[in-house]
C-alpha cells in the first residue's frame, strides 16, 4: 500500500440493530502502516449522541471494538451486531500519533434518523394520514391512520419499481404499519437486510413488491 490511506467511498452510520453512536465512518485500509493494520476513519460525530459524549473526534481511526481488532468493514459491522442496548463498549482509537481508549454505551436507534435512512436506502418519503370516512346517509366514522407515500426519487429503488405519491404502505416485511413511527421502526429494524418487502395498496388493490436496499451512503437530499 506504500503506506498510503486507501479511503473507500463507503460510509455508514455506526448503527446496528437498535444501537447507535452517531458516528459516521469511512472504510480505511492501512496495511503496512505502523503501528496498526486496518480500521475505520471517523468522518463525522453528530452532536448529542454517545459518540459525542465520549469525545470521539473526527479523524480518529477506530482500530478495535471491545478488544476485537477490526479486520475490514464487514467485520466491523459484525462486531457491532453483538451489542445490546445498554452495553458499554470500549473502542481503541488512534489519534494524534497514539492509541487511546474511549468508552460508549449502546442506545436505541433514534427514530429521528429514520426518515433520512429511508430516503438514502429506498428513495422515498412518507406521511401519515388520518381523518373521518363518510358513507352516504350515515354519520361520519373515524378512519384508522395510514402511511402514504409522499415523495419518490425517480432513480431510486422505489422510483424504478413504480411507487408513486398516494400509494398506501400497509406492511413492511411481516409487520403491519398504520402510523409513521411504526413504518420508521419497521424499516430501521430491517436495514441490515439486502432487500425489503412492502405491501402496497393502490386504489382497491394490494401488491407485494420487493425493493433492494441500496448501500448506505451520504444523504441524497
Amino acid at each position: 500500500m506504500n503506506k498510503l490511506f486507501l479511503v473507500v467511498n463507503k460510509m455508514d452510520y455506526l448503527v446496528n440493530n437498535f444501537h447507535y453512536y452517531y458516528i459516521q465512518v469511512m472504510l480505511v485500509n492501512i496495511q503496512e502502516m505502523a503501528p496498526f493494520q486496518c480500521g475505520v476513519l471517523v468522518t463525522q460525530v453528530n452532536p448529542g449522541g454517545p459518540g459525542a459524549d465520549a469525545k470521539v473526534r473526527v479523524g480518529d481511526i477506530i482500530e478495535s471494538v471491545a478488544g476485537h481488532p477490526v479486520a475490514d468493514f464487514s467485520h466491523y459491522r459484525q462486531l457491532l451486531r453483538l451489542l445490546t442496548v445498554g452495553d458499554r463498549v470500549t473502542l481503541r482509537v488512534f489519534r494524534e500519533g497514539e492509541f487511546r481508549e474511549v468508552s460508549l454505551v449502546a442506545g436505541d436507534f433514534p427514530l429521528a434518523l429514520a426518515d433520512d435512512l429511508i430516503w438514502r436506502r429506498l428513495g422515498l418519503r412518507a406521511r401519515e394520514e388520518s381523518g373521518e370516512a363518510r358513507d352516504e346517509g350515515r354519520e361520519p366514522r373515524t378512519q384508522a391512520p395510514r402511511v402514504v407515500v409522499d415523495r419518490v426519487e425517480a432513480s431510486s429503488p422505489a422510483g424504478q419499481i413504480g411507487l408513486a405519491p398516494g400509494d398506501v404502505l400497509r406492511r413492511v416485511n411481516r409487520t403491519p404499519v398504520q402510523t409513521l413511527d411504526q413504518f420508521r421502526q419497521a424499516l430501521a429494524n430491517g436495514r441490515e437486510q439486502e432487500s425489503v418487502i412492502l405491501l402496497i395498496q393502490r386504489g382497491e388493490f394490494g401488491y407485494y413488491i420487493t425493493l433492494p436496499l441500496e448501500p448506505d451512503s451520504e444523504s441524497k437530499g
